[in-house]
């Protein structure tokens, strides 16, 4: 199966609402799933994003979803988190968006 229509689905999203995440039309999505078309590069990491996997996950390069390298990061940040209250959890998450935001800029 079409990887991205496997984590489309797994997800529980229907094409229309992956579209409408992307900001593409319906059919885009059909046809990458149906491999005629592939994504751009930029929407293959918006792809990556949405899902939390790596690119070369999207295009079926590796069966890991995502690096090692990122993986370790995430477990890191996930024992750093472990403790907090939603609120202090929602406040790392407003933090880790304004830092993503500087980076960009």
């Amino acid at each position: 199966m079409n990887r991205i229509a496997q984590l489309r689905k797994q997800a529980g999203l229907l094409q229309e609402e992956l579209a409408s995440v992307l900001k593409v039309h319906q059919s885009a999505v059909s046809q990458w799933e149906t491999d005629r078309t592939r994504p751009d590069t930029e929407i293959l990491q918006a792809i990556a994003d949405h899902f939390q996997v790596s690119v070369d996950y999207v295009l079926g390069r590796t069966e890991e979803r995502m690096p090692k390298p990122v993986r370790a990061v995430v477990n890191r940040v996930m024992e750093a988190v472990e403790d907090l209250s939603d609120a202090e959890i929602q406040e790392v998450i407003r933090y880790v968006s304004y830092l993503k935001f500087q980076h960009k800029q």
